[in-house]
């Protein structure tokens, strides 16, 4: 950075703290490390801002923004199934409701021959953890829309009702 862009950095530091307390909690991200992007981005804008076409402060909110959503993006398309599994073995609600081992049993093989993507899966570990959570709230854990936790479910409730006819005869 030359001495100019830093100086255009440093005095519009207070963009980025801005940006940081509007948007951490509405998307429920750490504030330092939002901050730490929104630093990051006010330097990249630094660096790239032409003064013919816009205001800096514009420039840089628009930069700080734009990489703070692509970071949200990456966070949000990744599951950890790791995460996800490692809750079958904790007890839950849904352990009173299904109370026989043979459909427990039944509803992990499914589980485990699950055909699907790695979401769809994290929603059909939700739904088996707790059946009485809506589409909406399954879809917002695992970071989906709620159309695509409807297809995931219809899939995997297919899936189960094939396994279980197998155990019913």
């Amino acid at each position: 950075m030359t001495s100019e862009q830093r100086k255009l950095a440093e005095e519009n530091i207070y963009l980025a703290h801005y940006i940081t307390h509007r948007y951490h909690k509405v998307y429920n991200i750490e504030f330092a490390e939002l901050l730490s992007i929104c630093y990051e981005s006010l330097c990249l804008a630094a660096c790239s801002y032409n003064s013919d076409k816009a205001k800096f402060s514009t420039y840089a909110c628009a930069v700080m923004k734009n990489n703070m959503y692509i970071y949200m993006n990456k966070r949000k398309n990744h599951v950890n199934i790791d995460e996800v599994i490692g809750f079958l073995h904790e007890p839950s609600p849904s352990d009173i409701i299904i109370k026989t081992t043979d459909v427990y049993n039944a509803a992990l093989k499914t589980l485990r021959n699950f055909k699907g993507t790695q979401r769809e899966k994290a929603i059909a570990i939700n739904f088996i953890r707790n059946p009485f959570q809506t589409q909406a709230e399954m879809a917002i854990k695992v970071g989906v829309c709620s159309k695509t936790a409807s297809t995931a479910l219809s899939k995997f409730r297919k899936q189960m009702k094939e396994t279980m006819q197998g155990v019913i005869s």
